[in-house]
């Protein structure tokens, strides 16, 4: 089996004169990846070209090792869901999965709505009209939608952003589900701008700025770019801090990320990165 479900090789992008994404490369590996980035670093814009949606103004995007894929496979074979997922308000839940069922060529397209809600334990929603649903079951459903279609790949855009605590646990745990209990979805891939989500939930993750993926692979090895750079200073030496905070310890100490070139001050204790400080050093282009 290839290491990639789906490999996007030198994708680039314009709008308006801008550009967006320049000889992006990035093999989507099978299971559940986090993909991160800064506002504005053209994470949409990547989820919707790898799903066919969006053209590219150039490279090529390939299933495994095959020919490079057609916007209509790419269509077909992945879901792209965006952040307020669209359903028809009048529509049920079920009767939203049923048709869903239906397009995609299921031969008993109702069956296979009840064992989706079933499995995700939504059964009671399935009369529910669509209009009804809050934000956090929309995602919910949207995972459903998904997972009735037997889709290949789901890309979902920042799915938790406006979720409380609950919610986004509700979000992780269905989509851990349909990943396990589902052979026919391969991978998803998830934007989050929260990264208690990205080590809490993911083992891969990668990285977008300037137009590049700049890392790909295993959330530990994010946290290496960091590696040598991160200490703990006592609260008492917030008002001179040589460096980005980023996070409190219990005992109130400061977790800081020092600049390049910059020796930890004295007082100050030597400690693990994290992928936060990995991430910095990435997008900041300081990586080694």
């Amino acid at each position: 089996m290839s290491e990639a479900l789906v490999t996007l090789r030198g994708i680039r992008r314009r709008a308006q004169g801008t550009v967006i994404l320049q000889g992006c490369d990035w093999p989507i590996p099978y299971g559940l990846t986090a993909l991160v980035g800064p506002n504005g670093a053209g994470k949409t814009t990547l989820l919707r070209i790898a799903a066919g949606i969006l053209h590219a103004d150039g490279g090529e995007l390939r299933w495994g090792e095959r020919e490079p894929a057609s916007p209509s496979s790419l269509r077909r074979l992945v879901a792209y869901v965006p952040q307020f997922p669209g359903l028809h308000p009048r529509l049920t839940v079920a009767e939203h999965l049923e048709r869903d069922a239906m397009w995609s060529g299921s031969h008993h397209p109702r069956q296979r709505a009840r064992q989706t809600l079933r499995r995700l334990g939504l059964d009671r929603w399935g009369e529910r009209r669509c209009e009804r649903l809050d934000g956090a079951e929309r995602r919910l459903v949207a995972v459903a939608r998904a997972w009735v279609r037997r889709c290949r790949l789901i890309l979902f855009d920042e799915p938790t952003a406006d979720l409380d605590p609950e919610a986004r646990a509700r979000f992780w745990f269905a989509l851990s589900e349909l990943l396990r209990a589902d052979a026919s979805v391969k991978a998803a891939v998830v934007t989050t701008h929260l990264f208690d989500e990205v080590t809490a939930f993911t083992s891969q993750v990668a990285v977008l700025a300037r137009g590049r993926i700049l890392y790909a692979g295993p959330v530990t090895g994010l946290a290496q770019a960091a590696q040598g750079r991160c200490a703990c200073l006592p609260a008492a030496a917030s008002g001179t801090l040589p460096g980005d905070i980023v996070g409190v310890d219990a005992d109130g100490r400061y977790r800081v990320l020092l600049p390049v070139g910059v020796t930890a001050p004295p007082g100050s204790e030597p400690r693990a990165p994290l992928p936060l400080d990995g991430y910095l050093v990435t997008i900041r282009g300081e990586a080694g």
